[in-house]
C-alpha cells in the first residue's frame, strides 16, 4: 500500500515536472467526437428538411384552394342574400328583373371584405330551361381561383322542407307482441 501511494506520488510529480496531464494520451479526441456528432446531427438536420419542405408548399396550395372554394360558396350566399333582398325577387310566380344579368362587381357589393379571399359573381341573363337563375362565383386565395356554378329558385318549393330518410320505426303494437310489458 506504501509502495502503491509512493508510485503515484511520484507519478504525479513527475507529470508536474513535464507539463503532462492524464488526457494526453487522448490528444485530439474530444474534437473528432464532437465533429461527429455535428455531422449526425446536420445530417439529420438535412433529411427532415428534404422531407418536409416539399410537402409544406403542398399544403400551403391546398389551404388556398379549399379557401378559394368556400369563397366561391360566399359568392353564392352573397346572390341569395341579395335577391332576398329585393322585394319584386320574393315572387312566388315570377323571375325579378334584378335576378336576370346581375353582377356583383355592378351592384359594389364585397362579401368579403377583411379577408384575403375575394370573390366575384355574375348570374346568366336567362333562366335555366327548369326556371332556375344560374349563378357564376369565382373565389379567389392566395393566388388561387376556383368557379362554382349553381341554379338558384327564387320561388320556394314544398320539397326545399321535407325530410327524407331510410331510417323507418315499428308501430308500438308491433313491438309489444315481442317483448313483454315490465312490471
Amino acid at each position: 500500500m506504501i509502495i502503491g501511494r509512493f508510485a503515484r506520488a511520484a507519478r504525479a510529480r513527475l507529470d508536474r515536472v513535464t507539463g503532462r496531464t492524464d488526457n494526453d494520451t487522448d490528444r485530439g479526441m474530444a474534437l473528432i467526437f464532437v465533429m461527429m456528432v455535428t455531422t449526425v446531427i446536420m445530417m439529420a438536420v438535412a433529411g427532415t428538411l428534404a422531407v418536409t419542405i416539399p410537402n409544406i408548399t403542398g399544403a400551403k396550395r391546398d389551404q388556398d384552394t379549399q379557401a378559394a372554394v368556400e369563397a366561391a360558396k360566399a359568392g353564392i350566399d352573397d346572390v341569395v342574400a341579395y335577391l332576398t333582398g329585393v322585394d319584386a325577387c320574393r315572387s312566388t310566380t315570377k323571375v325579378c328583373v334584378q335576378a336576370k344579368a346581375a353582377s356583383s362587381t355592378a351592384l359594389g357589393r364585397t362579401p368579403l371584405t377583411g379577408t384575403k379571399q375575394s370573390v366575384i359573381w355574375t348570374t346568366d341573363p336567362q333562366l335555366t330551361a327548369e326556371g332556375y337563375v344560374r349563378v357564376h362565383s369565382t373565389g379567389s386565395s392566395g393566388g388561387v381561383s376556383r368557379t362554382l356554378v349553381g341554379d338558384v329558385s327564387l320561388a320556394p318549393s314544398i320539397l326545399s322542407f321535407g325530410y327524407y330518410t331510410d331510417y323507418e320505426t315499428q308501430s308500438p303494437a308491433y313491438l309489444y307482441r315481442y317483448f313483454a310489458a315490465r312490471k
